[in-house]
């Protein structure tokens, strides 16, 4: 409708510029020829009315052929913007009028062209924001300033447990924690960065978070919402606890020995110095506390040159015999398991194993178990040791029937300075290292320890190295 009136309106106009003046021209000249030759007046009528019939007829024409001209490709430029207005951004007007038509329709498009491509950096933008947001490692949650949850990335819905109905929700509901209620509050409040530190309440393992909330100001300057993002660092804190406590146990095991060395000193100085009995005993047990230190501060300087990076770098792996290594491991430590009547035994096949591995170090893990072994086995007890092949690796094993360690405690045993149950292994020597540097060494040779214990019923460690010959299966 709107199309027929526009153009019904170019030919309206267009007829009335062409024929106003030749009608005023037509009437002025029937009033002259009226006034002077009234007989001519019919034959001049006549030619006047074909003329301006003929006239009327031809501006028809040429109004509609006008009107044509430039509604049809103004329809088009309209047609073609409400189009890209609806977010058709891929429309584009074809029209040729040779005339400032042309303009409009060429503008329009570069318009379009334009808008498109913006369009089309901003989705890509958005896209690659929602990409890292999607793969970061913290998790990043977004408030508005009534403290409902409006969007939250996959590890935020991963460590809050969020589903998608949750959006929307007060953070008291979504997320249940008070602190980040309260800090929330304090940001919207005082427009200034928060930062709290809280564990989480969730089911499964606890976690401890870091979380960073930062107010959004408005183009007013008043608050419209809180991005908050959230650090696990549980690990952090673990670490943190270790090695307060290795401090602490290093310090206490240190503090011991030195504390006797002081005590005895002091003791030959006031005096028992001029007793030699007394001073061969005191002198003897300063020996033997100095030995204790100097025992200790070699484990933890092998802890320290076994963690470090460089060093596993280095470590040379060769076949090794596996006999003839425990056979003077075995021997080595005679003294300490004949004395204590203990049944000792090695199990191993006739034909040679051969570990791929280094030999120093097998060693060093095999003495500190077998050891280990000696020192919980009460007297008369056993301890069976034990090397097979088995494919690709080489398998052995170190069972003792001794006190056994607490189900509780077995995950912690190879801790630094962990003793299961210290009231009843204070009379046992040792740095409370030596697991530890097992654990280490055999994750430096690329294998892991096992242990299956019962309170009263004995240990058994496992591992298993690479075979340096293994056997076709």
């Amino acid at each position: 409708m709107r199309r027929r009136s526009i153009r019904f309106q170019l030919i309206l106009n267009s007829l009335m510029v062409i024929l106003l003046p030749l009608v005023l021209f037509a009437g002025y000249s029937f009033w002259q020829m009226y006034r002077f030759n009234p007989d001519e007046f019919a034959q001049l009528l006549f030619i006047l009315s074909v003329a301006f019939a003929a006239t009327a007829i031809l501006s028809i024409i040429l109004s509609v052929n006008i009107a044509e001209k430039f509604t049809i490709p103004l329809e088009r430029i309209t047609t073609a913007a409400r189009r890209i207005a609806a977010g058709r951004l891929s429309e584009r007007v074809h029209v040729r009028t040779d005339n400032e038509i042309d303009v409009v329709g060429l503008a329009l498009n570069h318009l379009a062209s334009r808008l498109e491509e913006k369009l089309e950096e901003v989705t890509a933008e958005k896209q690659k924001l929602q990409l890292i947001l999607e793969h970061m490692d913290n998790a990043v949650l977004l408030f508005d300033n009534h403290g409902c949850l409006l969007e939250a990335n996959r590890s935020a819905n991963l460590w809050f447990n969020l589903r998608p109905a949750m959006l929307g929700q007060h953070n008291i509901n979504a997320l249940g924690n008070s602190q980040i209620d309260s800090a929330l509050k304090e940001a919207l409040v005082s427009m200034r960065l928060q930062q709290i530190t809280f564990k989480s309440s969730l089911p499964g393992l606890p976690k401890i978070f870091q979380g960073s909330l930062i107010p959004l100001p408005g183009a007013d300057g008043s608050p419209t919402g809180v991005l908050a993002v959230f650090h696990d660092i549980t690990s952090f804190k673990i670490l943190q606890e270790r090695q307060a406590d290795f401090v602490a146990n290093a310090s206490h095991e240190l503090s011991t020995p030195l504390t006797a060395i002081r005590g005895f000193a002091e003791t030959l100085v006031d005096g028992a110095a001029d007793q030699p009995e007394e001073s061969r005993r005191f002198a003897a047990i300063i020996l033997t506390e100095a030995e204790r230190m100097q025992r200790l501060v070699q484990d933890l300087l092998q802890l320290a040159k076994i963690e470090a990076v460089e060093y596993r770098q280095t470590i040379d792996c060769q076949p090794t015999l596996v006999q003839p290594l425990l056979s003077s491991i075995v021997q080595e430590l005679a003294p300490a398991w004949t004395q204590k009547r203990i049944d000792l035994s090695v199990d191993l096949p006739a034909e040679p194993l051969r570990a791929m591995t280094n030999a120093d170090m097998l060693k060093q893990v095999l003495v500190n178990l077998i050891d280990n072994a000696v020192k919980y086995t009460p007297d008369g007890g056993f301890i069976r040791i034990a090397a097979y092949p088995a494919g690709e690796r080489i398998h052995f094993s170190v069972k003792d029937s001794g006190i056994g360690i607490p189900a509780e405690d077995l995950p912690r045993i190879f801790n630094r300075f962990y003793r299961a149950d210290k009231s009843r292994n204070r009379a046992v020597s040792g740095t409370g290292l030596g697991l530890a540097i097992v654990k280490h060494l055999l994750d430096a040779l690329g294998s892991t320890i096992e242990v299956d214990s019962q309170l009263h019923n004995g240990t058994t460690f496992r591992f298993s190295l690479p075979n340096a010959a293994p056997t076709p299966s």
